[in-house]
């Protein structure tokens, strides 16, 4: 008699699935605290980059803006003022050299410096800003940069003017400039660049007033010509004579946590203008536009004059 054995499932079916089920959630598992860390780090960065009005980015934060730090490789201090050997900004450019780090003492200087050395650290020292005013080069700027990769920090610009109303209090004839804490007031344009499609300029915890003309060319607050990228953070607009506060025909512009404002005084045509349209990022900004204003029914304006970039974004907040 022939007995029939029960069908058992094949050796090792079992320890086989068990097996892939314990991998497939590891693998899972895995992935999961991925993505949550990928989302802390950029909800981190974000919250750097994006804090509110006030927030003290620091100078290594935004320095991350500047593809080459700006501060790695200076050697050489030199000291101005009326008591050093080098008694004006003027004579510290005529010898500066390469990554110099030049500490400006408070004093009022009449007068104004060109600036050709590559990689310059520009500091005023103390509480109360060393003051250049009234006198442009070239009939240009008060401070006119020619290298590439400056620091300007503590520094006070009044009176930029110029034979056909546009002198400017700096204009930078290079790559990558950073200005942070210093004050521009009553210049015609405040800052100004050139066309340097590679460039940076990063404005951090500063302050502008009654900047502007329009004799007939309109000047700025700040004018960025076509460069790569104008970040602007934790900065104050107040009282613009026509022109326009910010000013930018970079391909991307960043503006946070700012306070721009008319004032009852202001008669600025608007607080931000991006003519040729490009990549912007706007928030956390407080805009107050003035009972003054000439040019009452706009405070922002992208792309009046033309668009020539494809893609081209904004995101407001």
């Amino acid at each position: 008699m022939i007995r029939s054995r029960p069908l058992r499932a094949w050796p090792g079916f079992d320890s086989i699935f068990a097996d892939m089920n314990r991998r497939l959630v590891l693998t899972l598992f895995a992935l999961s605290i991925a993505v949550a860390l990928m989302f802390l780090a950029e909800k981190t960065v974000h919250a750097q980059a994006r804090g509110p009005s006030g927030q003290d980015a620091g100078h290594a934060v935004i320095a991350r803006e500047i593809p080459r730090q700006l501060a790695a490789r200076h050697r050489r201090v030199l000291h101005v003022g009326p008591s050093r050997r080098l008694k004006t900004p003027s004579a510290a450019a005529e010898i500066a050299k390469a990554w110099d780090h030049i500490l400006i003492d408070p004093g009022v200087y009449r007068e104004c410096a060109i600036w050709r050395a590559n990689g310059l650290i520009l500091e005023g020292v103390g509480d109360t800003p060393p003051h250049m005013t009234s006198v442009v080069c070239d009939d240009q700027a008060i401070w006119l940069f020619r290298g590439n990769n400056a620091t300007v920090i503590n520094i006070e610009f009044s009176k930029a003017h110029n034979s056909d109303n546009t002198g400017a209090a700096i204009k930078f004839g290079g790559n990558d400039l950073l200005v942070k804490k210093s004050y521009f007031h009553d210049n015609e344009n405040g800052i100004l660049t050139g066309r340097f499609r590679k460039s940076y300029l990063v404005i951090d915890q500063s302050r502008f007033e009654r900047n502007g003309a329009c004799r007939p060319v309109c000047a700025h607050a700040i004018y960025a010509g076509a460069i790569y990228k104008l970040v602007v953070r934790n900065s104050k607009f107040f009282g613009q004579n026509e022109g326009h506060h910010v000013k930018s025909r970079a391909l991307y512009t960043e503006l946070f946590g700012n306070q721009i404002s008319d004032g009852r005084d202001g008669t600025a045509s608007m607080s931000i203008d991006l003519p040729n349209g490009g990549t912007a990022d706007i928030g956390y900004n407080l805009i107050e536009q003035g009972p003054k204003s000439s040019n009452y029914s706009v405070m922002v304006s992208i792309g009046e004059e033309s668009v020539p970039r494809k893609g081209a974004q904004a995101m407001a907040m």
